[in-house]
This record gives structure tokens, C-alpha cells and sequence, in this order.
């Protein structure tokens, strides 16, 4: 090897790996005629003995590239990597590259420069799901009211989809991935499959949104997943609960009374006023105004997010002041630990020991509102709001505006009234009262 002392110097004669791995001596050396441009460059670290006395342990050697900018005439000095990375054969590859560049008039550490600038925004725009995920939820879940739901929300990821998603960049997740992570609970847990599926597909748009994503959403049900999977069952079981036909009900209600137990109570209020499991066991005494025959629901715990006053029929304010007379808890109807609700699943098992799995709790709101729609005058607007109902059409919203209440007193009465009287078509005993 030929040392010299500026790069000015022409190359002396070419490398052999053995001459690289056994020189000591600092300086910078050309790697000879047919590898113009590379050399060897060699220091001591500071602090260490003279080049007598160094050990290897001392010593760094690097490769550098040297050309001439054609712009400005300046000698130009490229770093190709350290020799303990980069070998020889490596580096002559690497100088070669970079030869062929400046053959084609493109300057390579400005070459270096751009395409480092384009993987430093590659890198910047790239986010692993677990990434994702945690600051959608950061982002959302001050929106969801409810403690529990929020923290159910984010661990049902941490179990299912994290393992298999989490680690991926957003961009190398493809529709096959989130198959592969719903399979396998599609149809044992049917609703938590249905609602990580949404959620990953939430997550997705959430990229997109934020432009670490383009394309469309492999997360995306129609046209995507449904190609794959069969239809949920929990999505068939939500479109269609189980319920009895209004015809039956007074001979249901009157098997119903004979229950003792506050999960008959619950369940007997829970029909007359049309209300879902989860709004009736959550409900506090300080939500009612008997006075007025009015139970408001806050925003925090009804579906749509949106206070709901619910009109209550005598018999329902009857079971009300029936239990205050027992009363144990802020709860209405208690559960079996104190200071808790009734469980949600206390009404359903009541149903079982009545021998009465062709129904379900929530299918008792169809049987109100087939009854309503079918046998009464009264406007589909009172009735969807007697539901909680969100209405669609802008001039119902409009004229609905105020909750109908003085309206909806009657139309809870004549419920309340139905349930108690045997159905006979025949005779035409149907409650028509208009609203007036």
C-alpha cells in the first residue's frame, strides 16, 4: 500500500485484504489505478500511545471517496463507512457506484444527501398498529363516558389484535392479517370479533386520516372481509331479537306477576316503559320524579349519548315506590352485592326459569312498537321517541324537537293498560286513542 500525504497525490498500488488488516500506520491510502477514488484513511483515538506503541484496540480505519466536484472544481471527500463494517470487496462495489454517478453527471454526496432526506420522511410518516392504536384511543376516549367501556376498549387490542398486528407498520398490513386475527374468534366470541374488526378498521381510517395510510381500509366488511368470513352472529342476532308477539303479552304479563324477586320487578318495568336492560338496572332514585310520573335518563348512560325523559305508566311508578319501601342502595333494583346494580343478565335468567328462551328483554321494545305502529293512531315520531329513537327525517326531528311528553303519558297508559288485557282480534279490542 502506498500512503499518501494528500489525496492530491495520485494511487499507489491495490489493496490486499491481508495489507488493510495489517496496517497500523496513520495516514490516508489510495487503493491504486483501477479503484480510483477509494482509500483507506487511518487514525489513532486520542489519548493513546504513540503508532510505536498502539494496539488495534487504538486504531480506526475508515474508507473514503474522493472525486472532484464538477460544479465548482472543490475536491470532494466522501465517507463510505468504517473498515470493520465494510470489507474490501464492499467498498470497491461502494466507489464504483459512486463513479457511475459521476459518469452520469450526478454528484453522489448530494445523491447521499436526497436519499437520506426521502428515508428520513419515509421513516417519519411510518407508524407500527400498537402505535396507531393507542393514540386513536388517546384521541377518543374522553367521548366515551363510561370507565369501564374505555378500558375494555384498548385491552381487547392488547389481547387479540396486538399480538399479531401490533408490531406491523400500518402500511404492510393487508386484508389476510386481519383475517388471520379474527378467524379464530369469529364464532366463539362472536361480538368481541365483530367489535375488534370495527375497531382495527376505525384505527385504519384513523391513519388515513393523518396521511400514514392510502388506499382503501383492509379492515372494511363489504366487498373485503365478507369475501372471507361468514356473517357474524352477533350481527344477525342484533337485527333480529326474539320477541313475543303483542297478541301474547297480558298472558305473559300475568305469568310475570306470579315471579317474585326483583328481577320480576325489573323486568315487568323494563316493558312498561319500553326501556333497554342497561338504562332500567342502572337506575338511581334520584332520576325520578314520581310526582310527575318522569324518569330522565342522563346523556352518560343512554346509547345515542342524548338525555332521554321516559314517561312512566301508574303501575311503573308503582313498582318504583314498591321498592323504595326496601330500598338499599342509590340503585332502584340492587344487585346481590351491595352498593352494585342488578347484574344485566338477571332479567335473561329470569326468562330462562320461566321457561321462555323463544324471547329475549330487548325484544320486548319490538313488542311495544309493533303494537304501537299496528293497533294504535298514534304518530310513528311519539313512538320513536317513546323508543329513544333518533329520528331520520329532518321535518320529524323539527316538529319533535320538544319530547312530546304530555302526548306520550297517554300512549304509556294505554301500554301499560294492553298489558293487562287479554288480545282478542275478533272483537277488535284495540286501543286507537289518537294523539291529540
Amino acid at each position: 500500500m502506498t500512503k499518501t500525504n494528500s489525496t492530491k497525490k495520485g494511487p499507489g498500488s491495490p489493496f490486499t485484504v491481508k495489507g488493510v488488516e495489517g496496517c497500523m500506520t496513520p495516514g490516508r491510502f489510495a487503493d491504486g489505478p483501477e479503484n480510483r477514488g477509494l482509500y483507506l484513511q487511518i487514525s489513532i483515538r486520542k489519548g493513546k500511545a504513540k503508532e510505536d506503541k498502539v494496539g488495534k484496540s487504538a486504531v480506526v480505519k475508515s474508507w473514503i471517496f474522493r472525486y472532484q466536484d464538477r460544479v465548482t472544481g472543490k475536491e470532494r471527500l466522501m465517507g463510505l463507512g468504517s473498515f470493520y463494517d465494510l470489507g474490501l470487496k464492499e467498498a470497491r462495489e461502494f466507489a464504483a457506484e459512486q463513479r457511475e454517478l459521476l459518469r452520469k453527471f450526478k454528484d453522489p454526496l448530494r445523491t447521499r444527501e436526497s436519499e437520506m432526506a426521502r428515508a428520513k420522511q419515509v421513516t417519519k410518516s411510518m407508524i407500527t398498529f400498537e402505535v396507531a392504536t393507542n393514540q386513536y384511543w388517546q384521541d377518543h376516549k374522553s367521548g366515551w363516558k363510561n370507565e369501564a367501556y374505555r378500558n375494555n376498549w384498548i385491552n381487547q387490542m392488547k389481547t387479540h389484535v396486538f399480538p399479531k398486528l401490533g408490531e406491523k407498520n400500518v402500511t404492510a398490513i393487508e386484508m389476510i392479517d386481519v383475517y388471520d386475527v379474527l378467524k379464530p374468534i369469529w364464532t366463539p366470541m362472536a361480538e368481541t370479533a365483530s367489535r375488534i374488526r370495527q375497531r382495527i378498521e376505525a384505527v385504519l381510517d384513523w391513519c388515513k386520516g393523518r396521511k400514514y395510510l392510502k388506499g382503501d381500509n383492509v379492515a372494511a366488511w363489504k366487498g373485503n372481509l365478507d369475501t372471507q368470513l361468514p356473517p357474524s352472529p352477533r350481527t344477525k342476532n342484533q337485527e333480529h331479537h326474539p320477541s313475543l308477539p303483542y297478541a301474547e303479552l297480558a298472558a305473559f304479563m300475568t305469568s310475570l306477576r306470579t315471579q317474585a324477586g326483583v328481577a320480576a320487578l325489573s323486568l315487568e318495568f323494563t316493558i312498561l316503559t319500553a326501556c333497554r336492560t342497561n338504562e332500567v338496572i342502572g337506575a338511581t332514585w334520584k332520576e325520578f320524579d314520581l310526582d310527575r310520573f318522569i324518569w330522565t335518563i342522563p346523556e352518560a348512560r343512554m346509547k345515542a349519548g342524548k338525555e332521554h325523559v321516559v314517561v312512566l305508566s301508574p303501575r311503573a311508578v308503582e313498582i318504583v315506590k314498591e321498592l323504595e319501601k326496601t330500598k338499599v342502595s342509590d340503585f332502584v333494583f340492587p344487585g346481590e352485592k351491595v352498593g352494585k346494580p342488578q347484574s344485566n343478565a338477571a332479567m335473561a335468567a329470569l326468562l330462562k326459569r320461566m321457561k321462555r328462551l323463544d324471547i329475549t328483554v330487548h325484544g320486548f321494545r319490538s313488542t311495544f312498537s309493533d303494537w304501537a305502529r299496528e293497533t294504535t293512531n298514534y304518530p310513528i315520531e311519539l313512538i320513536e321517541h317513546a323508543l329513544a329513537h333518533r329520528l331520520k327525517d329532518k321535518a320529524e326531528a323539527a316538529y319533535a324537537r320538544g319530547s312530546m311528553i304530555e302526548k306520550r303519558y297517554a300512549l304509556m297508559a294505554d301500554w301499560a293498560k294492553f298489558t293487562t288485557v287479554e288480545w282478542n282480534a275478533s272483537a277488535n279490542v284495540i286501543p286507537i286513542r289518537a294523539a291529540q
